[in-house]
């Protein structure tokens, strides 16, 4: 075992990668009878410490999120962190077979510290995000380790590979597998999202935030993560609930006495106001109203549906303001929790070609921007016998298959 000591105060235990440029040790504090998981990175080349100075200046360090400190010694760049928590990205995908659900926050998780180091380096962005260097924490964070292995090629690093190593990573992700391209993964990827991975594949991103951004315009960001998302209106109702069981009966009633009072003494301000017997000026100024969330609802062409059958599902979704309306539709259909097709348009065509059960999911925001809650359906598609002479339909129609 390796026991020398850097700066009287650590000691290694391990060398986990040297070659004449740098090493990467496992260490502790000195004097420690533990493995305290300390990762060390000792850089001797005298370009590439020149490199890391900028990176690893005070108001910067703060972004590499398990740093400890940083120091030079016997003409050595050193860079001390923690070693993350949880399993490597590699045997996290091997054995979890992830919901999209747990897709969209692992992604949103990534994208989300990729964009606080955007100040950094680009070639250090890239090393940090070496698919090696990923745990995941709790089935839900990304922890990157500070294992920085990088040649003097690489310090030219721009962010046209960085995008490209992004875009592998999310592949990655959505297919479940260390061994995804996005060829073998554009079936695993949502549609609405693939043409964002495929611009970031092709480095047409000019920053990490730029691509966060896209990918948190996705409608299908708001269902599962943003403040409409399904998993958030439970976390409000949970709330809610609690809120609701701490009041005693009295307080209830008073409370419920003070909101009836409330909505009456607005509902008379307002025709007291809209009337224009007392206010000129109220009659032509119409009192707002806070935009209420739309309603999404639809109907399919047939109540019983067999494979091969061509279904027509149309939105009958709604809106409660009297001046606003539905602008936007997402169409999600998926088959045990994996995405088969999706759509913005306000009604779809789709045959469904092999039996089983389907989940159709629709969300739709209005022209002020609130989005509903999701409107989902399970629809079983059931066998249908073969007929003696058959045809095939292919009127323009969505074929699941």
């Amino acid at each position: 075992m390796d026991t020398r000591r850097l700066a009287e105060k650590y000691e290694i235990t391990e060398t986990l990668f040297e070659d004449g440029l740098h090493a990467i040790y496992q260490a502790r504090p000195a004097g420690s009878p533990e493995n305290a998981g300390l990762l060390i990175n000792e850089f001797r080349d005298v370009d590439i410490i020149y490199s890391m100075k900028d990176s690893f200046s005070p108001d910067k360090c703060k972004f590499v999120k398990n740093l400890v400190e940083t120091f030079y010694t016997d003409f050595n760049f050193y860079v001390v962190s923690q070693k993350c928590a949880g399993s490597t990205l590699e045997s996290f995908l091997a054995s979890n077979s992830l919901r999209l659900t747990e897709k969209m926050y692992i992604a949103d998780n990534l994208l989300s510290q990729l964009t606080e180091m955007d100040s950094l380096n680009p070639f250090l962005q890239y090393a940090l995000c070496d698919p090696n260097n990923l745990n995941v924490v709790n089935k839900k964070k990304i922890c990157i380790n500070c294992n920085i292995k990088l040649t003097k090629d690489e310090t030219v690093i721009t962010y046209k590979e960085l995008s490209g190593r992004a875009a592998h990573l999310l592949c990655m992700i959505f297919a479940n597998t260390v061994d995804a391209g996005i060829e073998n993964a554009a079936e695993y990827i949502p549609p609405a999202m693939l043409p964002i991975i495929e611009k970031c594949k092709d480095g047409h991103y000019t920053s990490i935030k730029a691509l966060y951004d896209d990918f948190k315009a996705l409608l299908l960001y708001s269902v599962f993560i943003g403040n409409v998302s399904v998993s958030g209106q439970v976390h409000r109702n949970i709330s809610k609930a609690h809120l609701k069981k701490k009041l005693s009966p009295i307080r209830r009633f008073a409370a419920a006495c003070v909101i009836l009072l409330a909505l009456t003494g607005t509902g008379w301000w307002y025709l007291y106001e809209y009337d224009g017997r007392f206010s000129d000026a109220a009659s032509k100024v119409p009192v707002s109203q806070q935009n209420r969330k739309p309603e999404a609802r639809f109907t399919l062409s047939s109540s019983k549906v067999y494979a091969g059958d061509e279904v027509v599902i149309a939105s009958q979704s709604t809106d409660p303001d009297l001046n606003d309306g539905i602008k936007s539709y997402l169409w999600i259909i998926s088959q045990d929790e994996k995405p088969l097709f999706s759509s913005s348009d306000q009604n779809i065509v789709v045959k469904f070609a092999q039996p089983g059960k389907y989940n159709i999911n629709l969300v739709v925001t209005d022209y002020g921007g609130e989005a509903s809650d999701p409107y989902i359906h399970v629809l079983e598609v059931l066998v249908r016998e073969p007929l003696p002479e058959g045809g095939s339909n292919t009127n323009g129609s969505n074929e699941l298959k």
